[in-house]
């Protein structure tokens, strides 16, 4: 009896024994192991605002195009020409201007002699005729230097009367009075109507 008390003694012992060695041991391998990582973190993407739409270029608008008129027809240009042709020229009022000399250029073309004689030819051939009489006006004048400009009427006659300058930047009225003088000598072809009125220039350089 006293030995099986003794044996239950024994494994008491050894059993809380035991018991204390267990719970040692867990906790030294408790304490070796490392402790666990921390969670990753969360890292919140923000989504970028779009970019702004391109603005739209309108195209500006292009011109129409005029519309080229047609041509005339063959007939309305047949007409057009003729009326021209036919359109008489009109003397020059003013007459040619000429050198102090009174140097002719080349006269115009005829008008049709039912229409009345051509005055602007006749005075240029005239003005030829007189060159000698207009060099020796300058020349006793003393040879003026500027222009003159000597107005006259035509009678319808053909005789010249009313002789005298209009304009006269040489400052000799001699040289007025002799080209008045010869320009009245003139004797053109008579016309019909009312009297003609005529001018003729002289420059003196």
């Amino acid at each position: 009896m006293g030995l099986i008390i003794a044996v239950l003694i024994i494994d008491l012992g050894l059993a809380a024994a035991g018991t204390v060695l267990l719970v040692k041991g867990l906790g030294a391998q408790q304490a070796a192991s490392p402790p666990p990582p921390p969670p990753p973190a969360k890292v919140e993407q923000r989504a970028e605002a779009p970019p702004p739409p391109a603005p739209v270029v309108e195209p500006l608008p292009q011109p129409q195009p005029q519309p080229t008129p047609p041509p005339p027809p063959p007939e309305e240009k047949k007409k057009t020409a003729a009326a021209r042709k036919d359109k008489p020229k009109e003397p020059d009022k003013k007459g040619s201007g000429g050198s102090g000399s009174g140097s002719a250029v080349t006269p115009p073309e005829p008008i049709d002699p039912e229409k009345g004689p051509n005055y602007e030819a006749e005075v240029l051939q005239r003005s030829a005729k007189s060159k000698a009489a207009f060099d020796k006006c300058g020349a006793s004048a003393g040879n003026p230097k500027g222009s003159i400009q000597i107005i006259f009427e035509i009678q319808r006659d053909g005789s010249i009367k009313n002789a005298a300058p209009a304009d006269n930047s040489t400052g000799s009225d001699e040289l007025a009075r002799c080209l008045s003088a010869e320009i009245t000598k003139w004797k053109l072809s008579p016309h019909k109507g009312p009297i003609a009125q005529f001018m003729k220039s002289f420059i003196y350089q």
